[in-house]
């Protein structure tokens, strides 16, 4: 892969319950290990409940002048516009999923395909109980006590991906150079302009496992997107892809 020569950072911010600790310490993240002095752009796809909570975000960012937000919409506002060409709408909530779409969207309209975006989400911000899931055991085996409780382990497992994401970006831009995406776990994940670029919307909708296998019903249609993608575009089956964690190709 040719050297990437622009970096562009997508955030999908859900404006409910601990939504300012979690933005705070991510975009402190990303001025501290100087991504934001090293990108172009940091759009953020947002999903409010109160239109209070948007004005204070929109307020917070101004002193960020690299920060804008990529589109916003009310939580309740359905059906919902996913993509435009062709023009799909959806009664269902995709999550970070419909900032994923939008920032395909964005990526398309950039001039050539030498940049990489850097995707990742306000995780935890609903308190999903994360004891439950399959891949739990990751952070167990990366230090997670077994005896924590759910706020333990919301903690340790956003700093984890933030570290392992956010902060050592240098070293994943650096796979981008001989690989089409890095991704790490639960939509955490690095990609090249060019792949973003070539994304097919009928053809992922088509072939994609996970797209096939939800459809449009919920935020699991954009789940692991870069490796469904990877798959699409590749035509090559993966295995079961919800085991595949700090995975490029």
């Amino acid at each position: 892969m040719e050297k990437v020569d622009s970096i562009y950072v997508f955030y999908h911010l859900f404006l409910v319950d601990r939504w300012r600790h979690i933005w705070n310490y991510h975009v402190q993240t990303v001025i501290e290990s100087e991504l934001y002095d090293s990108c172009k752009e940091v759009k953020v796809g947002v999903i409010y409940k109160n239109a209070e909570e948007l004005k204070e975000f929109e307020d917070i960012i101004k002193k960020y002048p690299k920060v804008s937000i990529l589109y916003s919409r009310s939580y309740s506002s359905l059906p919902v516009t996913i993509w435009n060409e062709p023009k799909k709408t959806i009664t269902a909530q995709l999550g970070e999923g419909e900032s994923i779409l939008k920032m395909i969207e964005y990526a398309k309209k950039i001039e050539g395909n030498q940049f990489s975006c850097l995707f990742f989400h306000s995780k935890g911000v609903t308190r999903p109980n994360n004891e439950k899931r399959s891949q739990i055991s990751h952070f167990y085996a990366r230090g997670l006590a077994e005896s924590a409780d759910a706020g333990e382990t919301q903690r340790f497992i956003l700093q984890d991906m933030t570290e392992e994401t956010v902060a050592k970006w240098r070293e994943k831009l650096a796979l981008l150079k001989r690989h089409s995406f890095y991704y790490y776990i639960w939509n955490f994940f690095w990609i090249s302009g060019k792949m973003l670029q070539a994304f097919d919307f009928k053809a992922f909708n088509k072939r994609g496992e996970f797209p096939t296998k939800y459809k449009f019903k919920d935020r699991h249609h954009t789940a692991i997107f870069p490796i469904n993608l990877y798959q699409v575009q590749h035509k090559k089956k993966l295995g079961d892809i919800r085991k595949l964690i700090g995975f490029y190709e």
